[in-house]
């Protein structure tokens, strides 16, 4: 049998493209997934919005497209219904988004416009018959206008913030309104350098955790290689930001445009698309492209902002018996690609190897310093080095399929990874570390039950 690259426990598209996370939200008793979804074939295209709905946020139930793209008169037309964000007001769940018009087909017409959408039953939805609810930007010179985040706020105001670029510098905006309907434009929430951060920003999302404001945005999508997510924490005061501290959100190039929402038990929950535009995707041949992270459990320590996979996880992971070792190699081909290593670092320096008769991952770990390289088909296809503010002192990594996901010094920093194996890895190797600083664990999840 064909080895496959559908994930067991990262929600994916089933067929078509899937890529950013939209409208994440709990809603009568049940996790929502809205995302960027072109059900026509694996590939970007008109964007529509794919939604699912899950108990656990790990077994889900995909359910009618919830967006459709305005029907065109020219078939080239890839105008579509952008990013944005889900909010419940009189127990309706309402949807803010963006609606992108192809400027080679509205040669006269904004590009970008702020709309809604809303529903009872938080499945069939119906466009506000008066959208745009904001309709330009604040002045000619920006160009570039999307996927807005929305809230209630704590003065019993609707806010959003809107991923922005003017002049060539990525800025965030920050608008207000009493009904969802009427915005008004507030401030510049932030802006950043475009030397650092190119002059677009995606998909912002700020929101209060603990006492310190978070902002999450992506960037640098204009670069081959350099599209990431960010965060920044500081204090939020009369409508304006004062950042205290950056970070990478994660270290990989694979994960963007992240969203997070607060669930029924009050936590900050982070989902992020996961996917390598600069590579070739082999899931196409599948009929499919694009998977989602690990939802994860926000808190901060120290200004830090700490990500773990929330603990509905542990539902589906198996403890298993050590393999079989020979010659410094545990066997693991039984666990299929679906599986998480923990490993407890006392040694300064060393290195574990995943391997198939076609395939190796390599982690390198000396100190502060992570290295990770993936050889494809025996030939060396991808490498990075990560130098990290502290000395690394446990991993968890988990793989499933197609993917992996380490999270270092419980969640202190995160690194996201494709990959593209051919077959099951049959080899787990180490190299100065004793056998029993490494344990294995099994997941076994069916996501589509």
């Amino acid at each position: 049998m064909k080895y496959s690259l559908k994930p067991k426990y990262h929600f994916f598209p089933i067929t078509g493209w899937l890529n950013d996370p939209n409208g994440l939200i709990y809603y009568k008793n049940k996790y929502h997934m809205f995302y960027q979804f072109n059900p026509s074939n694996p590939e970007w295209g008109a964007m529509h919005w794919g939604h699912a709905i899950s108990d656990d946020l790990f077994k889900w139930k995909h359910l009618p497209v919830a967006l459709y793209p305005e029907k065109t008169f020219d078939d080239n037309d890839i105008s579509g219904i952008f990013s944005g964000s889900a909010i419940e007001k009189d127990g309706n769940l309402f949807l803010m988004y963006t609606q992108f018009f192809d400027p080679k087909c509205y040669e006269n017409h904004e590009k970008e416009q702020q709309c809604i959408a809303f529903s009872s039953n938080g499945i069939d939805f119906e466009k506000y018959s008066k959208n745009p609810v904001i309709s330009t930007p604040p002045t000619k010179l920006f160009h570039d206008f999307r996927d807005p985040k929305v809230w209630w706020g704590e003065d019993s105001k609707y806010y959003c913030v809107l991923g922005s670029g003017e002049e060539n510098i990525g800025k965030v905006l920050l608008y207000s309104s009493e009904d969802l309907k009427k915005w008004e434009f507030e401030n510049t929430l932030i802006k950043m350098d475009p030397e650092e951060f190119e002059p677009i920003i995606e998909c912002p999302d700020f929101f209060k955790l603990g006492n310190k404001w978070v902002l999450i945005f992506s960037a640098g999508f204009l670069t081959e290689g350099a599209r990431k997510n960010y965060y920044v924490t500081g204090n939020f005061e009369k409508n304006k930001f004062f950042p205290e501290y950056y970070g990478e959100l994660d270290l990989g190039n694979d994960i963007y445009a992240s969203q997070t929402f607060l669930d029924e038990k009050g936590r900050r929950i982070l989902i992020g698309w996961v996917h390598t535009p600069e590579r070739y995707n082999y899931t196409k041949e599948e009929g499919w492209a694009g998977i989602m992270s690990i939802p994860r459990k926000l808190s901060i320590n120290n200004g830090l902002l700490i990500q773990e996979p929330v603990e509905e996880i542990n539902n589906f992971i198996e403890n298993i018996e050590k393999p079989e070792i020979k010659n410094d190699t545990f066997s693991i081909k039984e666990l299929e690609n679906c599986f998480m290593l923990e490993i407890d670092n006392s040694n300064e320096k060393f290195e574990i190897s995943l391997e198939n008769s076609k395939d190796k991952i390599i982690f390198s770990i000396s100190s502060r310093d992570l290295e990770i390289t993936e050889i494809r088909n025996k030939k060396k296809e991808y490498r990075d080095f990560y130098h990290l503010e502290s000395e690394i002192k446990n991993l968890r990594i988990f793989f499933d399929k197609s993917s992996f996901e380490v999270f270092i010094n419980s969640g202190e920093t995160v690194c996201t990874w494709r990959i593209y194996p051919h077959d099951n890895y049959s080899k787990l190797n180490f190299k100065d570390l004793p056998p029993e600083a490494i344990k294995i664990r099994k997941i076994n999840n069916s996501l589509f039950d």
